[in-house]
């Protein structure tokens, strides 16, 4: 990580993800992912937007958007952050469909901390090409 901060521009290329977690408990929890880009098209900024605003669930999600973001501006790779998050079993818990068949991020159960480290990794984590040794 770098001790420098290396802050957003005040006009970004961002990228929306909405998804719905069908939960036994709560019904259906609307979600917004809002990932804001660097300019060189690195992911910079998230912010998250989970249940009804004044819930403890959108306070908490606001606030990790917001850590998640100052971890990025200050070096930490998206892929670190990915795998803190994936495997997190907590709730909320529920099934997450997407309109494309056989989508790596279709779900029965997951948490939802745990579904944001899979997208966040599937989606803006660098590929390492394999290669044999």
């Amino acid at each position: 990580m770098s001790d420098m901060q290396h802050r957003m521009p005040d006009e970004l290329e961002s990228h929306v993800h909405h998804f719905e977690l069908v939960t036994a408990q709560d019904g259906i929890i609307n979600v917004k992912l809002i990932c804001g880009l660097q300019e060189d098209g690195t992911l910079g900024e998230i912010t998250i937007m989970a249940g009804k605003p004044g819930t403890t669930l959108h306070g908490l999600c606001k606030s990790l958007g917001i850590m998640i973001a100052i971890a990025l501006q200050y070096g930490a790779p998206v892929e670190s952050i990915a795998d803190k998050l994936m495997y997190t079993n907590t709730p909320p818990f529920g099934c997450v469909m997407h309109p494309e068949p056989g989508s790596p991020l279709n779900y029965t159960r997951i948490a939802l901390l745990d579904y944001i480290g899979r997208y966040l990794n599937a989606t803006y984590a660098p590929c390492v090409p394999h290669t044999d040794t």
